[in-house]
């Protein structure tokens, strides 16, 4: 019998934490750079998580209609119920038709999740069963989203495959089944070597894109150098609260959004709505506490 990875479980619950946060904290990512911090790598390594979690030979051997109704069950069917729900309450306020169609070509605010992370399941589904170079082929799929991103006007592409975060999703994949921890962490100082003076130089020849690169570099970096062999390992502190967030981290993340979403409507003061907000998410902890207590 295996025993439970807690290590996961308390990345989730932490990263669950900061996904509401994200969402409470008002002003653009420019505007505010506790915002921008927290987008900087709070759904990469949520994407790192869920490609970490998935065993390739056991998805390899499933059937079609076994890989549908094991998602469908475990977070699609939650999903469609919140879709509903807020594409209800988002019509309520502009009942045309051009926003329903807004709304169902460009899955609203936190939606875009469950369908992206599913479309991954089913490239990685498709693609390891036909053994056909399948990294290059997620490699070359996000490079190709990137460029789309650049030359297509903002929000014309559909978010039901938002293949940005797809390399995250990628390097878990890699690294829970294709990589021998002991030897990447021996080998570690000549990866940085190696990494350091191309992207030296990339930085300095493409300032364009200075930002992404450096962000991408550091998160890679965290991942491959500390999450990845902390969560192989379950080396992380064990906090009940975040573990239990964790395991139940699709549920928070699908209906966090209805509080936060009424006190944006409703609440305009900004003062009140941040103490309404974080006290809201303060008493949730506290319950969760309490009932940690109680089993």
């Amino acid at each position: 019998m295996s025993c439970r990875n807690y290590s996961i479980d308390t990345v989730k619950g932490f990263l669950i934490l900061c996904v509401i946060i994200g969402h409470v904290l008002l002003g653009s990512l420019e505007q505010n750079v506790f915002r921008y911090v927290i987008y900087s790598f709070h759904m990469p390594l949520f994407m790192f998580v869920s490609g970490y979690l998935i065993d390739v030979e056991k998805l390899s051997h499933m059937t079609m209609r076994d890989l549908f109704f094991k998602y469908w069950n475990r977070m699609i069917k939650m999903w469609l119920i919140a879709f509903v729900v807020f594409f209800m309450y988002l019509i309520m306020f502009d009942p045309t038709w051009s926003k329903a169609f807004e709304v169902l070509y460009y899955p609203w605010y936190h939606l875009w999740y469950v369908p992206t992370l599913f479309s991954y399941v089913l490239t990685v589904y498709v693609f390891f069963r036909t053994k056909k170079q399948p990294y290059l082929i997620l490699v070359f799929l996000s490079l190709l989203w990137i460029v789309l991103l650049k030359v297509c006007p903002p929000n014309s592409l559909p978010r039901w495959c938002d293949c940005k975060q797809l390399p995250y999703f990628a390097l878990g994949l890699y690294l829970k089944n294709h990589l021998d921890i002991d030897r990447l962490l021996k080998h570690a100082y000549r990866l940085v070597l190696l990494l350091y003076f191309p992207v030296l130089l990339l930085v300095k020849k493409y300032s364009f894109f200075r930002s992404e690169l450096i962000s991408f570099l550091l998160l890679l970096s965290i991942i491959v150098f500390f999450l990845y062999p902390s969560i192989k390992r379950d080396l992380l502190p064990h906090n009940n609260v975040l573990c239990y967030i964790g395991r139940h981290s699709l549920n928070v993340y699908l209906w966090h959004m209805v509080p936060i979403v009424v006190l944006k409507d409703f609440v305009h003061n900004t003062a009140m709505y941040y103490l309404i907000s974080f006290s809201l998410l303060f008493f949730y902890i506290v319950l969760v506490k309490c009932k940690l207590c109680k089993t």
